[in-house]
């Protein structure tokens, strides 16, 4: 999902159960901070999966320059 209003909707249309909703992102390239907003407001109700492939080789390099 591209759209963050999207992402609310789909969080907010699921049933509330006894536990948390699980996000992955592993396979999320960028999210910006509307979709940050969107899923810190649903902290409460959601777990989130992060992490995945190596960063690319921009990034390293991005991190390497800032460090």
């Amino acid at each position: 999902m591209r759209d963050a209003d999207d992402l609310a909707a789909a969080i907010d249309r699921l049933p509330d159960t006894d536990g948390p909703l699980t996000v992955g992102l592993r396979a999320v390239e960028y999210l910006d901070r509307t979709g940050l907003t969107v899923l810190f407001a649903r902290a409460h109700r959601i777990r989130l999966i992060a992490g995945g492939p190596s960063p690319s080789p921009a990034a390293r390099a991005t991190a390497d320059h800032r460090g």
